[in-house]
């Protein structure tokens, strides 16, 4: 009897012993809901793996990383690895990385916001080995109404007249352009990661740059064959600097601060306007001045 007891209290320790491990969640494991409102930061260690899995009703379209994230390069100092229509991929953090990383992930049906920050050596702070990102909780339909009690609310709906084409052109003018290459690689000198991008793509056309905060802009030049460097035109739109073209090697220069951008993937054809502008359905046409046709038929004897 005694000897029953005995194990019956053992067990007792052990089922007790497991289901605080099973209540004690592992850090490296985390999961989050998704706000469109709010960038997940996500700490990571140098050479560890970092799977992100989206939700189930989602499909990957583009990915793109403010650092670059190319596996293959050896002077990339992030590897970054997804698979267009899947809702995984994965992150890592190579031996030369520091600064942290920004991602933005579009899918089907979101746009994802992420910081990657690379814990120092010695922190205790475990990296993340998993992030779950759950679609947030739909909103229940309201319930319908009986046929008799919307019949006093039936009207003929109203036909929307369709837009002038001024506010057309302007609409599309102001669309976000579309992203066809990110693959760039940064290299910073000196005190100089006030000026770093946390975002850099293009569109075949244009090369477009992101800075957070308050952070000062600086100009930007493009690097010549030679060596020699000639300023371009950079505008802000929104939160994006946009240069007026796409080059092999940029430089940023704000005072002494300097920081050089490659592109990996630099096409030298580029993408031709072929309605006079790089715009999507807006095509430029070239009238001619009918003041100037007057007086040409005026001077003709």
């Amino acid at each position: 009897m005694k000897r029953l007891t005995s194990f019956t209290a053992t067990l007792g320790l052990v089922v007790s012993g497991a289901t605080a491990a099973a209540e004690a969640a592992d850090p490296r494991l985390r999961e989050v809901v998704y706000d469109p409102r709010a960038v997940v930061t996500v700490p990571v260690k140098r050479g560890v793996v970092t799977l992100v899995v989206l939700d189930a009703d989602e499909s990957i379209t583009e990915v793109a990383a403010g650092l670059g994230g190319d596996c293959a390069k050896a002077e990339s100092t992030w590897c970054v690895a997804a698979q267009p229509g899947g809702r995984n991929f994965f992150v890592k953090a190579k031996s030369s990385a520091s600064a942290a990383n920004n991602l933005a992930v579009v899918t089907d049906r979101r746009t994802h916001a992420f910081r990657f920050v690379v814990l120092v050596d010695g922190d205790p702070k475990p990296p993340v080995y998993r992030l779950v990102v759950k679609a947030p909780p739909r909103v229940a339909p309201a319930p319908r109404l009986a046929l008799r009690d919307m019949a006093p609310l039936v009207a003929l709906p109203v036909v929307p007249s369709p837009p002038p084409p001024q506010q057309v052109v302007a609409e599309r003018l102001q669309a976000k352009p579309q992203v066809m290459n990110t693959q760039y690689s940064v290299a910073e000198g000196a005190g100089s990661q006030d000026i770093v991008p946390t975002l850099v793509f293009d569109d075949g056309r244009f090369t477009y740059l992101r800075f957070p905060g308050n952070r000062e802009i600086p100009a930007v030049f493009h690097v010549l064959g030679d060596g020699g460097e000639t300023l371009v035109n950079a505008r802000m739109e929104d939160d994006l600097l946009v240069v007026d073209r796409v080059s092999r090697r940029l430089m940023l220069r704000a005072g002494s601060a300097v920081v050089s951008l490659w592109n990996e993937a630099f096409d030298l054809d580029g993408k031709p306007p072929g309605d006079g502008t790089t715009v999507p359905g807006v095509q430029r046409v070239l009238r001619a001045d009918s003041s100037s046709n007057e007086a040409r038929k005026g001077g003709t004897p």
